[in-house]
C-alpha cells in the first residue's frame, strides 16, 4: 500500500483562472441595385460574454473517495457566478459603379474609345462605416471603477479601376481609424 499524504488540490486556479464563453447573434443585408451599379451591404451583430472564475475551494486532496482515483469534479467545473459583457457592432458599406454597362461606355465603345470605355465601365467608388468593440474581461482602475470595453471606429473611402477587361486593377482608400478604452 501507498500512503498518500493529504494535500490542498487548486480547484482549477480559483481566480487565477477563467473560462470565457461568447454568444453572438447577427445578421447581414446586401442588395445589388441597378444592375449592379450600386451594391449595399448592412450588417449588425451583438456579441455577449460570459466570464467564470475557476471553482474555489480548498480540498484536503484531488482523489475520489476511493483514495485511487482523481475526482476530475474538482477540476473541471466553475463557479456559479457568471460576470457578463457585451456590446454591438455595426457595418455600412457602398460600392458604386456609375456607369458601368451604360449607353455612354457602350457609346464610347462603338465610337473607337475602347481606354475611355474600359476607364468609365471599370469605375468604382466606395464607402465603409463601422464601428466595434472587444468584450474585454472585468478591469477596474486604482478607484475601483470598472473599466469599460476597448471601441473602435472606422471610415474608409476610395477609388478603383478595371481596365483591359479586369487585367489591371488599381485601386486607392483613405482610411480612418479611432479607438477608445484601449486597456494592456
Amino acid at each position: 500500500n501507498i500512503a498518500i499524504k493529504p494535500v490542498a488540490a487548486d480547484k482549477t486556479g480559483s481566480t487565477f483562472n477563467t473560462k470565457t464563453s461568447i454568444k453572438t447573434i447577427g445578421g447581414v443585408l446586401q442588395n445589388h441595385l441597378l444592375g449592379d451599379r450600386l451594391v449595399t451591404t448592412f450588417g449588425a451583430r451583438y456579441d455577449k460574454t460570459y466570464l467564470r472564475f475557476g471553482n474555489p475551494g480548498n480540498p484536503l486532496n484531488g482523489f475520489a473517495p476511493d483514495g485511487i482515483n482523481f475526482d476530475y469534479s474538482l477540476t473541471d467545473s466553475w463557479a456559479t457566478t457568471a460576470y457578463a459583457n457585451g456590446g454591438r457592432t455595426t457595418n455600412i458599406q457602398f460600392v458604386a459603379r456609375p456607369f458601368m454597362d451604360t449607353p455612354l461606355t457602350a457609346g464610347l465603345n462603338k465610337g473607337g474609345s475602347r481606354f475611355f470605355s474600359s476607364l468609365l465601365n471599370g469605375l468604382s467608388m466606395n464607402y465603409n462605416s463601422s464601428n466595434s468593440f472587444r468584450p474585454t474581461d472585468p478591469a477596474q482602475d486604482l478607484f475601483k471603477k470598472l473599466l469599460p470595453n476597448t471601441t473602435g471606429s472606422d471610415r474608409s473611402w476610395g477609388l478603383g479601376l478595371s481596365l483591359f477587361d479586369g487585367k489591371l486593377v488599381i485601386r486607392g482608400t483613405r482610411y480612418q481609424h479611432y479607438q477608445r478604452n484601449s486597456q494592456n
